[in-house]
């Protein structure tokens, strides 16, 4: 299995995805490539590293960052620095990748610091999947799995990764928006919400309440469409999940 690549952006949330991947890491005996991009002009660029190179100051601070949140020694790892767009740098280094795993705020704008154009156009256009992970989950546990269907047979899709992720297909739920019975309170409000492009607080309140009685720990959306796939990422259901911590796997339907 190739390396698990983890773009850091320096922030809380890149350093707890980056925790949530040295763990599942461990659990796939993969090892990490750690990834920070920055601006090709030098008075854009946000630190001094005074006669240092810039790159050779930003592995230096990768290497901290990454002894900071994890305790773990630098042989577990590769640090790269590349110079340019986040977007492309990420896209372009997924293909020597088995998974990106992204940070709630990659990008720097309101529910982009979740989920903005910048992290679907990586979901969609990355050459492996992306697991995206909210800013306040700091646990690894994949025991109870929703597979968001939207297109066609996406099981053949999803199965092969789900091998290489070490998942069981038997804790894989799969969901609907055409479905008109429930067992689940949590998705019965999505269905019956999902279409709502507002963000309605008394929604997010519905859905906090009913995952405090159902635990997801994860979610799986297979990408088809680019423009299609962001408006799907972006409606208000999908914010609701994002924002009550539940990480989602994105397959890409191009990647074998």
């Amino acid at each position: 299995m190739k390396r698990i690549l983890v773009p850091i952006d320096f922030s809380p949330s890149s350093g707890n995805a980056l925790k949530y991947a040295v763990e599942l890491g461990k659990y796939l005996e993969t090892k990490l490539t750690i990834l920070h991009c920055f601006p090709e002009e030098s008075f854009n660029r946000k630190y001094d590293f005074g006669n240092k190179s810039y790159e050779k100051g930003v592995k230096k601070k990768l290497y901290e960052f990454f002894e900071n949140y994890c305790k773990r020694g630098v042989e577990e790892i590769i640090i790269m620095a590349k110079e340019g767009g986040v977007a492309e740098n990420i896209i372009a280094e997924s293909n020597n990748s088995s998974l990106v795993v992204l940070s709630g705020n990659v990008t720097n704008t309101a529910f982009d610091r979740f989920l903005g154009k910048r992290s679907s156009t990586i979901s969609s256009e990355s050459k492996c999947p992306v697991l995206l992970i909210p800013p306040d989950v700091n646990y690894l546990k994949w025991e109870k799995i929703w597979h968001i269907k939207r297109n066609g047979n996406e099981k053949s899709i999803i199965l092969p990764h789900l091998q290489k992720l070490k998942i069981s297909s038997s804790l894989v739920e799969e969901k609907t928006f055409e479905q008109k019975k429930f067992i689940s309170s949590l998705w019965k409000l999505m269905v019956n919400n999902w279409a709502n492009q507002k963000a309605d607080p008394a929604f997010e309140i519905l859905i906090q309440e009913a995952k405090s009685h159902e635990r997801i720990d994860l979610f799986i959306l297979v990408s088809h469409q680019n423009s299609v796939f962001n408006k799907f990422l972006n409606d208000a259901a999908k914010h609701a999940l994002f924002k009550n911590g539940i990480p989602a796997l994105v397959i890409q339907n191009s990647v074998s």
